[in-house]
């Protein structure tokens, strides 16, 4: 007879389990089979014990997990599968955020070093399966008639070679009225993260232009002309509410406004995270505002009671939640073609934190100039073996990586590192 045993990644509900391993759930409503295979661990040949093998909540006896999870993070963190670069075409922004941690500068891409990406993207991908380009800045839609000229040229590159194509953009929304998306959408750019900060009265404070004017009701305007005016079904836009504590009074009456306006486009998505200390000086003032993890498990629990759709904080760990610091082919290209691993590390104050963030470039013939031993820095992880994560239910959501900058930062502090996920993944939020 087989001998089967629980998932050590499977987390016991009263009403469902849940699989960190693959982001797969079974409620249990009324039936009780799925707790009692779950408990006798014997294959009766019932749909329910078929069922718990096929998503993997029970394993076979001789399964390794810890040798798994292993295996799977070395393709992840070392494999050549996907190129993921974070695209920097101008650092200057139009917004004058409140807890924004980037300084001003106004630099932006010139068409050579354009040009010179494409270069490096022509030489080499017939490497890669998969090429994920995602858009930062900055405000990239600063640059956006480069970035659109730019993609047009990737997407038929891509197609040639039967790469596929993925391609984000983190923007304020300011510009990016119908014209902007459909030429966008057109050259494969087809997820977006735009931030609103609850109504006028808050977002307008926290979200402002360098003027000091609000940008509420021109992004609002724009996501409804988008809603009512963009026919493409792969379009997936993603709105994250920063929140402090002003934004609570009113809260409730700005996800009715969401859910009105924006409810009933399966496009649409909704995420709620807390404003964190990122650094710089804004921040400083402001800290005072800040709520904790538990109200915003509290706050995303009535989003979801109010069935606004959130991305699955638990399908696709492993692809969606390690960040391309730690992956050996995940780059930021800078303005200047310069190549860096980490957003944070590039606004640091720390010398040190910026002269390792630096770690390659690529010239004008298209070829990257990379310094291993500073990569070697970024492209780190733990193992099942480590304190941190021994007992941790979240490691496949990103194999011991966590944040690679924190990581680095803590260790010139002679401080204890604390797991990022530990600490922001609420588990009292399922």
């Amino acid at each position: 007879m087989k001998k089967y045993k629980k998932s050590r990644f499977m987390l016991e509900c009263e009403d469902r389990l849940i699989n960190y391993k693959n982001g797969d759930i079974i409620y249990f409503n009324n039936d009780n089979d799925y707790k009692s295979c779950i408990n006798s661990l014997i294959d009766d040949g019932s749909p329910a014990f078929k069922k718990l093998l096929d998503k993997e909540f029970l394993i076979p006896d001789y399964l390794d997990e810890p040798a798994l999870m292993q295996y799977y993070a070395n393709k992840e963190l070392y494999g050549n599968e996907m190129l993921e670069l974070t695209i920097i075409p101008t650092n200057a922004c139009n917004f004058h955020c409140i807890y924004c941690y980037e300084l001003q500068r106004t630099d932006y891409m010139s068409d050579k070093t354009f040009d010179n990406v494409f270069k490096f993207l022509e030489k080499n991908i017939k490497k890669y399966d998969i090429l994920n380009i995602d858009w930062f800045g900055g405000e990239p839609l600063l640059a956006k008639d480069k970035i659109i000229s730019f993609m047009g040229k990737v997407k038929e590159l891509c197609r040639t070679n039967k790469t596929i194509l993925i391609s984000n953009m983190t923007t304020n929304g300011y510009l990016l009225d119908v014209q902007t998306i459909n030429a966008l959408v057109n050259n494969m750019i087809l997820y977006y993260q735009v931030t609103i900060d609850g109504l006028a009265s808050t977002h307008d404070v926290q979200r402002c232009l360098h003027s000091g004017d609000g940008t509420f009701d021109i992004i609002i305007k724009n996501l409804k002309d988008i809603r009512d005016g963009v026919d493409s079904k792969r379009l997936r836009i993603l709105i994250r509410t920063n929140v402090t504590q002003e934004m609570i009074p009113e809260f409730h009456k700005y996800l009715e406004f969401i859910k009105e306006e924006f409810g009933n486009d399966p496009r649409f998505l909704f995420h709620i995270t807390e404003v964190k200390d990122w650094g710089g000086e804004r921040v400083e003032k402001i800290k005072d505002s800040f709520i904790d993890i538990d109200e915003n498990a509290s706050l995303t629990k009535k989003l979801q009671e109010m069935d606004l759709v959130t991305p699955s904080v638990y399908h696709n760990f492993s692809k969606g939640s390690i960040c391309s610091a730690a992956r050996m082919n995940g780059f930021i290209i800078d303005y200047d073609g310069s190549l860096k691993k980490c957003t944070i590390a590039m606004e640091s104050d720390d010398p040190y934190l910026k002269e390792i963030n630096c770690v390659g470039l690529i010239d004008d013939r298209g070829n990257m100039h990379l310094n291993e031993a500073l990569q070697s820095i970024w492209v780190q992880h733990y193992d099942l073996t480590h304190s941190e994560c021994a007992d941790c239910l979240l490691y496949p959501r990103c194999y011991g990586t966590g944040c690679v900058f924190k990581r680095l930062q803590d260790r010139m502090q002679n401080k204890e590192s604390e797991c990022k996920w530990k600490k922001e993944f609420n588990l009292k939020s399922i």
